[in-house]
C-alpha cells in the first residue's frame, strides 16, 4: 500500500511537470519563471563550464558518472527476489518494464526541458522542475521528496536483504557476523524431560525427538524457530546497512561519493549479466 502511495504522488508530479513544461513552450503557462527564460534550441550544443566550488570543468563521462546512480532503481525486484510469488517470471518482466518505462521518461523529460528553458535557468536553478511545474511548483517538490524517502526506504527494504544472503552464502568471510545460522537436526544437544531426566535429542525446526531408547517414550521438545534466527539476521544486516549509508553521507556532499557509488554499480551489472550468460 504504501508503495502505491509513493508511485501514485511520484507518477503525479512528472505529469504536472511534463504539463508544465509543454504549456512554457506554448507561452501559456510561465510558472516561477519569466519569458526571457523561454529560449528554443539553446541547450542543442554542449556547453560544458568550470564548477563554482572546485574550478574543474566536467566531461560527458564525469556528468554521466554523476547521474549514473539515480537510475539503478531497476533492480530493486531483483533485490527482494525471496518475496515474490514467481520470481523467474516476476523478475524479467519487472525489470524489463523497468528500463524501458524509466528510459522513456528520463529521455522525453530531458529533450522536453532541453528544448524550451535558456541553459542559464537549467544551471543555476536546481529546482527548475518545481519552477515550470503545473499548476503550482508544490507538486513537484512534493514528488521529489517523496521519491527520495521511497528510494532510501526501498534501498533500505531491499540492500539488507541482499547484504545478508551473501553472508549467509558465506561468499565474502568477514560478512559472517551479519547471520547466525539455526542449529540443525544433525547438532546434538542435551534436555530434561518433566520426569528430570536428561536425555540426548536433536535440535532444528519445530519439534524434536529424544534420541534416549532407555526411556519407554520419547520426550518432545522445541528446538529454535526459523523465524526467530531470520529476524535477528535482518536487523544486523539493517543496521550494517544504515552504518554504511550514514559514513557517506557524514561528507557533506554527495556529488563526491556519487563517482565511486557508479563504478560498483558497473561492476555489479557486469557481474550479474557474466552470471546470466553462464547460467544460459
Amino acid at each position: 500500500r504504501a508503495a502505491n502511495f509513493f508511485l501514485g504522488v511520484v507518477g503525479l508530479s512528472i505529469l504536472s511537470i511534463m504539463v508544465g513544461a509543454m504549456l512554457f513552450a506554448a507561452g501559456c503557462y510561465d510558472g516561477s519563471l519569466s519569458e526571457e527564460d523561454r529560449v528554443f534550441h539553446d541547450n542543442l550544443h554542449p556547453n560544458y563550464r568550470p564548477d563554482s566550488s572546485t574550478g574543474d570543468t566536467p566531461t560527458f563521462w564525469d556528468l554521466v558518472a554523476l547521474f549514473y546512480p539515480a537510475m539503478t532503481g531497476i533492480l530493486a525486484g531483483t533485490n527482494r527476489s525471496s518475496k515474490l510469488a514467481t520470481p523467474n517470471r516476476s523478475i524479467p518482466k519487472g525489470t524489463i518494464g523497468a528500463i524501458g518505462v524509466t528510459t522513456l521518461l528520463y529521455l522525453f523529460q530531458t529533450w522536453l526541458l532541453g528544448s524550451v528553458v535558456s541553459n542559464e535557468i537549467l544551471i543555476h536553478n536546481k529546482l527548475v522542475v518545481a519552477a515550470i511545474a503545473f499548476p503550482s511548483p508544490v507538486v513537484a517538490k512534493l514528488g521529489v521528496v517523496t521519491a527520495c524517502v521511497g528510494a532510501a526506504l526501498q534501498c533500505m527494504a531491499g540492500g539488507p536483504q541482499l547484504l545478508g544472503a551473501i553472508a549467509a552464502d558465506d561468499a565474502i568471510p568477514f560478512l559472517k557476523f551479519l547471520t547466525r545460522k539455526k542449529r540443525r537436526r544433525n547438532d546434538l544437544i542435551k534436555t530434561t524431560n518433566t520426569k528430570g531426566v536428561e536425555v540426548l535429542g536433536l535440535d532444528g525446526i519445530g519439534l524434536s525427538r529424544s534420541l534416549d531408547k532407555s526411556l519407554p517414550l520419547n520426550v518432545d521438545f522445541e528446538s529454535e524457530a526459523s523465524e526467530k534466527v531470520e529476524a535477528e539476521n535482518s536487523k544486523r544486516a539493517v543496521w550494517f546497512s544504515w552504518g554504511i549509508a550514514s559514513l557517506g553521507t557524514l561528507l557533506g556532499n554527495i556529488d563526491h561519493i556519487t563517482p565511486i557509488l557508479t563504478m560498483f554499480y558497473l561492476i555489479m551489472y557486469g557481474g550479474i549479466n557474466f552470471c546470466c550468460f553462464l547460467l544460459a
